[in-house]
């Protein structure tokens, strides 16, 4: 009884939305008895699950303790299904996200998918609406709700666009895959990005769009796989973004390991991890002509069903490639962080609930540049977690 009061609780703002867009069931009923005479044999089918993840976090700088909070990690509503054998959507709302609805694709930051699908063959699909950016390598495109700490790189870049996506399958038994998408650059104007706004005389392009092109490849029966990107954009006026990237996948028997190499070459930093690290005492600009280097790498071992362990590791370099106002070429920072994380599955892997503790060490090596020139601090951080996840399959 109580789960069946719970459904209904998680349910009820869709159905009072669905109730207000349709005044009476007559359109739904038409639909229903369409695809029926089309497709008799099949019916409409959608699942939810409601993605739940939380933790208590011990914070530390420079080993020392600062505090211990509780943290809602991870709250979402995955809706997806097929209306028949051609076309299936995908909706998905996080509750860790912005509501605030961007000024560029009209929707909040808290929409992570909204996007219906068409694939006529087995070979070939066609993505439209609200999807995840295919820029390459692993840890971005490894569900969220599994990663206890991105890479800088990675947790920089809105992953999350308006855009259009084509992917074809190359050979008959879907070894390799070739993806193309265009796809909005970014969600909001340029005063939502870049906090301190265009450098002067720049002016914003009118075509804020990124093409982007993805090998996906397997190899060995599918033990090896291969994730390769490269991505264009225009940022503003005659200035372009470029992204570089390699994911690297092994799976085999109990191990499972990545190696990812990414890197941007920006002609204004659309990050603003280097634009960030300027410090007291200046009036702070946009940097321009940065390149962003990440290594990333993982190895887990599953014990049995019901226990994991991985170690992961990221190393990163944040450089001027062209000397800009107070931004002389050279590098300013490398930066890392090393993690570990034992994962305990009490009825088995397959069933989406797990308990885990995780260690995280990031630490920042500023260079001379950095310190003198930008009056840069950036100290090292620890955290200790302690959590629970669980994926809710409700409908």
């Amino acid at each position: 009884m109580k789960r069946i009061l719970v459904i209904a609780c998680l349910l009820l703002p869709f159905l009072a939305a669905a109730q207000n867009d349709v005044q009476n069931d007559s359109i739904a009923s038409i639909v229903e008895k369409m695809m029926e005479k089309k497709f008799p044999e099949k019916k409409f089918k959608s699942r939810l699950n409601v993605d739940f993840c939380s933790s208590v976090n011990g914070y530390f700088t420079e080993n020392q303790f600062d505090e211990l909070t509780m943290k809602l990690n991870r709250l979402r509503f995955d809706l997806r299904g097929g209306i028949n054998e051609q076309f299936s959507y995908r909706v998905r709302y996080s509750f860790n996200k912005s509501f605030s609805r961007n000024s560029t694709e009209y929707v909040p930051s808290a929409l992570e998918y909204a996007n219906i699908q068409w694939h006529p063959t087995d070979r070939f699909k066609l993505t439209v609406g609200k999807q995840f950016l295919v820029i390459g390598g692993y840890e971005a495109l490894e569900n969220s709700m599994y990663v206890r700490e991105f890479s800088d790189f990675n947790d920089n870049l809105s992953f999350y666009r308006l855009a259009v996506m084509g992917a074809v399958k190359l050979d008959q038994d879907h070894n390799h895959e070739l993806q193309l998408q265009i796809s909005n650059n970014r969600a909001g104007k340029d005063s939502d990005i870049y906090s301190h706004g265009l450098p002067e005389g720049m002016e914003p392009t009118k075509f804020p769009f990124m093409s982007a092109v993805v090998w996906n490849g397997y190899f060995a029966d599918k033990a090896l796989n291969f994730v390769y990107g490269a991505s264009v954009a225009p940022v503003a006026k005659d200035t372009y973004i470029y992204y570089l990237s390699a994911g690297n996948i092994l799976r085999k028997g109990h191990v499972f390991a990545y190696f990812d190499a990414m890197y941007s070459r920006e002609s204004l930093d659309t990050q603003q991890r280097l634009t960030g690290l300027q410090g007291a005492g200046l009036a702070p600009v946009t940097a321009q002509n940065v390149d962003y280097l990440t290594l990333i790498a993982r190895f887990d071992y599953r014990f049995n069903d019901k226990w994991n362990l991985y170690v992961k590791g990221a190393y990163e370099t944040s450089s001027v490639y062209k000397s800009n106002g107070i931004f002389e070429a050279g590098r300013y920072m490398e930066n890392w962080n090393a993690q570990t994380c034992l994962e305990w599955y009490p009825f088995g892997m397959s069933k989406g609930f797990r308990l885990f503790a995780h260690y995280l060490y990031k630490g920042y090596e500023l260079e001379n540049l950095a310190k003198n020139t930008l009056n840069t601090v950036k100290p090292d951080i620890q955290r200790v977690s302690l959590g629970v996840l669980y994926v809710i399959p409700v409908l």
